[in-house]
């Protein structure tokens, strides 16, 4: 109901019924990859698509979270009640640990961190590194899908004579199609 330009006949949402059950993060994949691009193009729509799967992981994981770090170790009510016995277990990360699967998280970091010097410990130290960068202003093929999705034609030599803010704006536009591209 929030997004009637979208779900023009009412049906489509997240709530609906479906034959298999989707999880969040397939459902707005879909919605994003979609033929007709009206989801891919709002930006208003991908920021709250990105914030409802990162709520859903994060209650999810939440929900999992035991303050229990060793078998032996009983915690009480009493001390979750303790502000030192709190302090102490968020000063070591202890009581975040359940952001480990959410990216941005120091506990993510830590746990990528800690893979890396396995990584390195197995197979010892990399002697190569592969770096991608997107470089999307020298890529006109890319501006000129985008802009076609818009119903606007650019030949090479407009592109060329474009400025950094025109280029860029038309990447802002729908950035979806940019990281597909890429």
């Amino acid at each position: 109901m929030s997004n009637p330009d979208k779900f023009c006949l009412g049906k489509g949402g997240f709530a609906e019924q479906r034959p298999r059950k989707i999880t969040y993060r397939k459902y707005f994949n879909a919605r994003l990859q979609d033929v007709d691009g009206r989801f891919a193009r709002d930006l208003d729509y991908l920021f709250v698509a990105q914030y409802i799967v990162e709520c859903k992981q994060v209650l999810d994981d939440g929900n999992n979270f035991a303050w229990r770090q060793k078998p032996t170790q009983q915690i009480t009510a009493s001390q979750v009640k303790d502000r030192a016995f709190l302090s102490e277990h968020v000063r070591n990360y202890k009581a975040y640990q359940f952001l480990k699967n959410v990216r941005g998280s120091p506990p993510y970091y830590q746990r990528t961190f800690y893979e890396l010097l396995a990584m390195i410990r197995q197979l010892g130290i990399p002697t190569w590194f592969f770096t991608l960068t997107a470089a999307d202003m020298k890529w006109p093929d890319m501006i000129q899908i985008i802009a076609r999705q818009y119903g606007v034609s650019y030949t090479d030599e407009e592109l060329k004579a474009m400025s950094y803010q025109g280029k860029s704006s038309w990447l802002r536009c729908n950035p979806v199609t940019a990281a597909r591209h890429f």
